[in-house]
């Protein structure tokens, strides 16, 4: 298996918001979740593909360990690999009037179903008295943490769904780099310069992987710099929303 993650329990707890946008906003440890999103990696790979000091990339893994955005696992090797604890929403809303950031973790405390108390196209915007005012602006806060909720159900989905992707993408890949290309290309077709930048490999490589890829009919080229995934394999992947389970 190229993409093994053990199964382990989820932790409820509370994410600090002002801690994730100080973290984020070092491009290092973003280029490293880019990476993790791919699949897990040890630290001599993140090293390698991003051109970054182990010294370094231990002491970036270490923040996003501590903040509880990523874990690992030790293979039978004793490797030690790094991934995307689990998903996390940062929501950030600023206008003239307000200032809002909301970490939380889709999926776990949202109902199954989407249900809106208040249908947003009937709810009006009643602003004859302060009053008035109040009571509209408390009618948009409720619709709008409603909405959120959707949101994240949507995104929790999205994560079922590209979680059964992925081990199609395991049972046909033959290496890492394969891996990391299918499952890019498993979003929408992208360029080669997009590809080569989120796997961190060079161009020549990749190209040569490409063709490859292509000849065996796993990815079809869209135009002369742009990549998709081939009819074939769409039509057995996640594409096909009325599939219920994998093998």
């Amino acid at each position: 298996m190229l993409r093994s993650i053990p199964t382990v329990t989820r932790k409820d707890r509370a994410m600090d918001e002002a801690a994730l946008l100080d973290i984020l906003g070092n491009e290092n440890r973003r280029n490293i979740l880019k990476l993790l999103s791919l699949r897990p990696f040890y630290v001599t790979e993140i090293s390698e593909r991003l051109h970054v000091a182990p010294k370094a990339v231990i002491s970036h893994l270490s923040m996003l360990e501590q903040a509880g955005i990523i874990a690992f696992f030790v293979d039978e090797r004793r490797r030690k690999y790094f991934h995307i604890a689990d998903n996390v929403l940062l929501e950030i809303q600023i206008s003239p009037f307000s200032y809002d950031v909301e970490a939380a973790n889709p999926g776990q405390k949202e109902p199954s179903a989407i249900e809106f108390s208040t249908p947003i196209g009937e709810i009006q915007l009643n602003t004859r008295s302060l009053a008035d005012v109040a009571e509209t602006l408390d009618s948009l806060r409720r619709a709008n943490h409603e909405l959120m909720g959707a949101q994240r159900r949507v995104q929790e989905l999205m994560n079922e769904v590209m979680e059964r992707g992925a081990r199609k993408i395991d049972r046909i890949s033959r290496d890492f780099i394969e891996y990391d290309i299918l499952s890019l290309l498993l979003t929408g077709p992208k360029t080669v310069h997009q590809l080569s930048a989120r796997i961190a490999i060079p161009a020549l490589i990749l190209s040569e992987r490409l063709r490859d890829l292509e000849k065996r009919e796993k990815i079809r080229r869209i135009d002369a710099n742009t990549y998709g995934l081939a009819s074939r394999e769409i039509s057995s992947s996640t594409y096909h929303t009325h599939e219920i389970g994998d093998n």
